[in-house]
């Protein structure tokens, strides 16, 4: 009867051991770990610890592309443990719990980092069950959603990222029942809910709120009482040493509040938001209008420009076709003059010839001007 309530307990509040250690145990109980003689012996015969790691649980536990190193909150949590008791580790990635009970088995794996030691797994043969160490962050899942869309208040779907494995894991152990959409993006499950494919969305409160996604989504309520507690922990396959665990447990207590939260704060401030417009209209109202007016003023700027230019090529255009008018007229007056000349002259001397002699005489004559007329005859002027 004792077992089983203690599995009750285990699966309705699995933060359960943590709420009375915080309760009853001074902060001195961060500052003491003492280890036995056997477990100083068993920490100088392990050179390096196998740890099991979920490769796309970003920011928590995730695999650089760029590195191919194991990076994240929870490596960086478990790293310090390991300076406190004299521990290392090789980090293995793993894509799903399936992938690392199957490492388990073939003996390829030591620990598991993230894991959510609310998951009732006591019935399990002994090499699949896993062991977990007391928590060593506590996250809070937010709930959030849309009354108005609840059948009588009571959730049928969910909406939360494919990544979370720790949600996963609760989410399958206590609500079987619900239907869970999985999505990439964190804006992708809130806009579910707003789309009314699913009832609530649940989301890492920590993430949430660093980048203050739910202010783009006035629609949507946070429902307090449906807050989920998911301690993660440290899984340590059944086949290990039990020596392991107690070993790891007693760095566990040694942490500290002051120790943890700057390491995940840390990792939260450097996670990239997702950008919507909303978003950055919120963030930067400012340097959208200015940017928005440089855009304008450069927009018209280079509109007045294409126009000048298209003008004056049209301008030029105009130009040369008036100059090759020019020129036109220029050769017909000059082809007139050279007709008038020709006709006038005579083409051996340039002189007047007969015609235009009588013309110029009889142009005198009308206006009874005097002159003198002189005739010349050369004799031979051909020759």
């Amino acid at each position: 009867e004792l077992n089983a309530a203690l599995e009750k307990l285990q699966f309705d509040r699995p933060y359960f051991n943590l709420d009375l250690q915080k309760k009853y145990f001074s902060a001195a109980t961060h500052e003491t770990m003492a280890l036995t003689e056997r477990e100083h012996v068993f920490i100088q015969s392990v050179p390096e610890l196998t740890v099991l790691y979920y490769e796309d649980y970003y920011p928590f536990s995730w695999k650089n592309p760029d590195t191919g190193a194991c990076e994240g909150a929870y490596v960086d949590i478990l790293q310090l443990l390991g300076r406190k008791l004299g521990l290392s580790f090789r980090f293995v990635p793993v894509a799903d719990m399936a992938e690392a009970q199957q490492l388990f088995r073939e003996g390829q794996g030591d620990l598991l980092l993230s894991a959510y030691d609310g998951s009732s797994n006591l019935n399990r043969d002994m090499p699949d069950r896993l062991f977990y160490t007391e928590p060593y962050y506590n996250p809070t899942y937010m709930v959030a959603g849309n009354l108005n869309r609840l059948s009588d208040g009571h959730v049928l779907s969910a909406a939360c990222q494919d990544n979370d494995v720790l949600l996963q894991a609760y989410l399958k152990e206590h609500h079987p029942e619900w239907k869970v959409n999985f999505e990439k993006m964190m804006t992708s499950c809130l806009q579910q809910v707003m789309d009314g494919q699913a009832d609530v969305v649940i989301l890492n409160s920590d993430l949430v709120e660093t980048a203050d996604y739910l202010s783009d989504y006035p629609a949507l309520s946070v429902y307090p009482e449906m807050a989920i507690r998911l301690p993660a922990a440290i899984g340590v396959p059944g086949n290990r040493s039990r020596l392991l665990l107690s070993i790891l447990n007693k760095g566990v207590h040694s942490l500290t509040p002051e120790e943890i939260e700057p390491i995940v704060l840390r990792h939260l401030a450097a996670a990239p938001q997702e950008l919507t417009w909303h978003r950055l209209w919120r963030q930067h109202s400012g340097q959208i209008v200015i940017g928005c007016l440089a855009f304008l003023i450069a927009a018209v700027s280079l509109g007045a420009m294409v126009f000048a230019r298209r003008k004056n090529r049209v301008l030029d255009r105009k130009n040369k076709e008036l100059g090759e008018v020019l020129r036109k007229l220029a050769k017909t007056s000059e082809a007139r003059d050279n007709y008038k000349i020709s006709a006038e002259t005579d083409a051996l001397t340039g002189l007047m010839n007969k015609g235009t002699l009588e013309d110029c005489g009889q142009m005198l004559l009308e206006q009874q001007a005097s002159g003198v007329l002189f005739m010349i005859d050369l004799d031979h002027f051909k020759q």
